[in-house]
C-alpha cells in the first residue's frame, strides 16, 4: 500500500490507523465539550434573564454575546468571540457613563483578536457584564444613538466636505 508516495510498512499502516482513531476521538471529545459550554452558556444567559427581568430584545443581545459561535476555528474561538463582544457592551450601552460612549464610538476597529494566554480577562469581563446589569445597566443597541458624536468623529465620517 501507498502513502504519499511512499510505501506503507504493516507497522507504519498500524501507526496511520491509530493516529487517525486518536484525531476522530479528539474530535468527539472537542464537540462534546463545545455542547457543554453551548449548555452551560444558555444557562447563564437565561439566570441573567431571569435575575434582572430582561425584555426580548435585552436577552438576545445578552444571547448574541455570550453565546459560542457554531464552531470553533483554529484562527477564532469561543474566548475572544465572547471576550470582544462583552468589551464591547462594557464600552458602549453598559458603560459608566455617556462620554465613555462617545469615546469608544471615535476608537475604529480595535484590538487584533488572538489567541489569550488565559482566561482570567474573559472572567473577568463577564463578571464586569453581570455587575452592571445587576445596578441597572441596560442592554440596548439604541443607547449607542442616543450619545452625542465627538467632532473628530463627525469629522471622519464626512471627508469630503
Amino acid at each position: 500500500m501507498k502513502y504519499f508516495g511512499r510505501i506503507l510498512t504493516p507497522v507504519r499502516l498500524l501507526q496511520v490507523i491509530a493516529l487517525a482513531e486518536a484525531a476522530e476521538e479528539n474530535r468527539a471529545l472537542l464537540e462534546q465539550a463545545f455542547v457543554r459550554l453551548r449548555s452551560s452558556t444558555h444557562l447563564l444567559v437565561l439566570l441573567l434573564s431571569l435575575w434582572q427581568g430582561l425584555t426580548p430584545d435585552q436577552t438576545a443581545i445578552l444571547e448574541a454575546t455570550l453565546l459560542p459561535l457554531l464552531q470553533d476555528t483554529p484562527q477564532l474561538g469561543w474566548e475572544e468571540s465572547c471576550d470582544a463582544a462583552v468589551s464591547h457592551l462594557l464600552r458602549s450601552c453598559l458603560s459608566r457613563s455617556p462620554k465613555d460612549q462617545a469615546t469608544s464610538l471615535a476608537h475604529r476597529g480595535g484590538p487584533v483578536l488572538g489567541l489569550p494566554q488565559d482566561t482570567n480577562r474573559l472572567k473577568k469581563h463577564i463578571a464586569l457584564l453581570c455587575d452592571r446589569i445587576g445596578k441597572g445597566g441596560r442592554l440596548t443597541l439604541a443607547s449607542e444613538a442616543n450619545v452625542q458624536i465627538p467632532a473628530q468623529v463627525q469629522n471622519l465620517a464626512a471627508p469630503g466636505e
